[in-house]
């Protein structure tokens, strides 16, 4: 089982990293609050040797799933976007202390294949939270870009459609019943 730090030096690996708000409280206060996260993103990215495959971010935490193209990539673009929203909304809202629970979680994707699957849990966020229908309805994830509804900003679309069989693939696969393939997510696609 690779430590911490060998998972930040590597490159070329695929991973899922998330965090949320201390006391799980909220991170986004209010719409232009999302919006305010998602300008910073490219800014947090120049420079840094990581590639966006998706992401979701919800009222109280935040996914992505990543490729590391550079050591320490992950941490870098991370402490970069995190320390700026966090100051900017902190400064916006008029309130102090930290805003997230701490670092970011980086969970290794071992397969793959696997990475539509990820996808799929991640811009199903919002609706398993009851806040949308259809993930397409969720303004502040990758599904619109990934189902071929929005032009894609930062996400490198390529990957996942390829292995999900294109736009047309990657909606069936987002629209699908499978049972509780959410459940299972952790099972089949990291490594301990």
């Amino acid at each position: 089982m690779p430590t911490k730090t060998q998972l930040l030096q590597s490159t070329g690996e695929f991973f899922h990293a998330f965090n949320r708000g201390v006391n799980r409280e909220r991170i986004f206060f209010r719409d232009e609050d999302y919006g305010l996260f998602l300008r910073l993103v490219p800014e947090a990215l120049n420079g840094i040797g990581i590639s966006i495959l998706s992401y979701c971010l919800m009222p109280n935490h935040f996914h992505f799933e990543l490729q590391q193209n550079e050591p320490y990539g992950m941490a870098h673009f991370f402490k970069r976007l995190c320390d700026r929203y966090a100051k900017t909304v902190n400064v916006i809202h008029g309130r102090v202390g930290h805003l997230f629970q701490g670092d970011y979680t980086p969970k290794l994707v071992s397969k793959t294949e696997s990475l539509p699957w990820l996808s799929r849990y991640i811009d199903r966020n919002p609706v398993v939270a009851g806040l949308v229908k259809n993930s397409t309805e969720w303004e502040h994830s990758s599904a619109r870009e990934l189902c071929g509804l929005r032009k894609p900003t930062f996400v490198d679309t390529s990957l996942i459609l390829g292995l999900a069989g294109g736009v047309t693939g990657y909606r069936s696969l987002l629209a699908g019943d499978d049972g509780d393939a959410e459940g299972d997510l952790g099972n089949c696609l990291f490594s301990e």
